[in-house]
């Protein structure tokens, strides 16, 4: 039998493996595999694994290629537990991206908490990552994804890693283990280990509505009294982020968003609207009565709070914020519980809350090289076959 090697200078530009007899010979053959092959191959250790593996892959078998981007810390402090946002593209037709996968990912993320083939490292480290939302239509969409980053040093750049590109990944998208807070409204009752409530609500399709029977009720929080809302179990004293997403609400627009010390309140009525802190002299007193009349669905969308020592920030979906006041956790007595409330003839329905620390400036997300994939190359073919008696 003649057996022709893929690097023969002859058979060099040749596309086809060859097994051949001549005259007066013949043989009968039972099978025949073709692969590929590297000299030394690589060697099995005793817990049936390779000792030997592509470098750039050794921590994440499975998934045919990463991406590095980088963070840099810019306030001048340590971060720990922080989390942040980055916009990954699909492809390079993506729009709004911080980097993208080149249309290379195997399940890029459909929608909200959906991870797709995404993983996240910090050097051999996995790093936790929920997905927000996914914008635009395939092949060009952009996902939104919060990762939760361990530590990072004061002004330090750190070199990460986004791995794609296994269809047979599964998800492993969780808010909960990338928030201080986080609530997706997905069970049929509300989550008393997260939260107080006060008045009725309804929680369906995961969104919980707030005074959905347009009654009063109240109760008394800490010394306080409130009314119709929900008030987390948590207290919070540093500086942090509040984020709802509304997705519907009554026209006559009644929605408290903040602390119990420290909220700003949305009333179309303008009876209480504006920004209210709870001091050591005074409760329920208003120092500022800034606000609009919401029009029908004008809230619909992102509606975030940032509560700093010294500033009160408030951004949602109108071109009327943001807004920034200078009251902050410092002038506020203690009464540090999340709170999100709707009274009177108003209610508001909420799909998700996430709460997490904040910092300013944040960090910023930069590309930083290109898309590596995991192969070994090698330009050399083995042929077995095995000889029929």
């Amino acid at each position: 039998m003649q057996y022709i090697s893929g690097t023969d200078s002859y058979y060099s530009s040749q596309t086809y493996i060859a097994l051949q007899v001549w005259a007066p010979t013949d043989r009968y053959i039972d099978w025949a595999i073709v692969r590929r092959y590297i000299d030394p191959e690589p060697s099995f250790s005793s817990a049936d694994e390779l000792e030997e593996r592509s470098p750039l892959f050794m921590i994440l078998s499975g998934w045919g290629y990463r991406k590095p981007f980088s963070i840099t810390e810019q306030s001048g402090n340590n971060l720990t537990d922080y989390s942040i946002c980055l916009k990954i593209g699909e492809s390079s037709a993506s729009t709004n991206y911080d980097f993208h996968l080149n249309g290379l990912s195997a399940k890029f993320p459909s929608g909200k908490n959906d991870g797709g083939d995404l993983r996240f490292y910090d050097g051999t480290d996995g790093l936790s990552f929920w997905v927000d939302k996914v914008d635009g239509t395939a092949p060009n969409r952009t996902a939104y994804v919060w990762v939760k980053i361990p530590y990072l040093g004061a002004n330090q750049t750190k070199t990460l890693w986004c791995y794609f590109g296994n269809p047979n990944a599964i998800n492993i998208s969780n808010g909960d283990n990338i928030f201080i807070l986080f609530d997706d409204f997905d069970t049929a009752s509300l989550d008393t280990i997260k939260w107080i409530s006060a008045g009725d609500y309804l929680i369906s399709n995961s969104v919980i509505q707030i005074n959905p029977n347009h009654s009063t009720e109240s109760l008394w929080i800490d010394n306080k009294y409130v009314i119709d809302g929900i008030f987390s179990n948590l207290l919070f004293n540093y500086p942090i982020e509040i984020r709802t997403r509304v997705i519907g609400h009554s026209d006559d627009v009644k929605y408290w968003i903040g602390l119990v010390g420290l909220r700003y309140q949305y009333d179309d009525s303008a009876s209480w609207r504006g920004l209210y802190l709870d001091t050591p002299q005074e409760v329920d007193s208003e120092v500022n009565d800034w606000g609009y009349d919401v029009p029908p669905n004008g809230l619909v969308g992102d509606v975030v709070v940032r509560i700093t020592y010294n500033s009160f920030y408030l951004r949602d979906p109108s071109p009327n914020t943001p807004q920034i006041w200078n009251y902050g956790l410092k002038d506020s007595q203690s009464n540090p519980r999340i709170a999100l409330n709707s009274w009177g003839m108003g209610d508001i329905s909420i799909d998700f809350i996430t709460v997490r620390k904040y910092i300013s400036p944040e960090p910023i997300v930069t590309w930083s090289g290109d898309i590596e994939r995991n192969s070994i190359p090698s330009p050399y073919f083995i042929v077995s076959y095995k000889q029929k008696n």
